[in-house]
């Protein structure tokens, strides 16, 4: 008998794992040129010696700060709770009190 060659979890074809898909590539490339000229443009100064970033509100710097942290740390999940909102804890507990009966 013949062994499949198939096997799963066996990479047969197509990229070479890790490699960056080239539409990927391509659109990161040309997301980063636009966000350089932007941040060129946003810290920029003026005739007055002004970014525009010293143009706007304390509060939507704040906003703009936040927001733009989102991307760079995602907020935290608590592992804790389970599906129902029951916490690893109380579950555990609830195991216990049970396997003691």
């Amino acid at each position: 008998m013949k062994e499949d060659k198939k096997e799963k979890g066996i990479k047969t074809g197509g990229r070479v794992k890790g490699s960056t898909n080239i539409v990927t590539g391509d659109l990161r490339a040309r997301m980063l040129k636009l966000t350089d000229a932007l941040e060129e443009k946003i810290l920029k100064k003026d005739e007055d010696g002004n970014t525009d970033l010293d143009k706007i509100k304390p509060a939507e710097r704040v906003d703009y700060y936040l927001k733009l942290m989102a991307f760079l740390c995602p907020k935290p999940v608590d592992k804790d709770l389970d599906d129902n909102g029951l916490k690893f804890k109380e579950l555990m507990d609830s195991v216990l009190k049970s396997i003691s009966k």
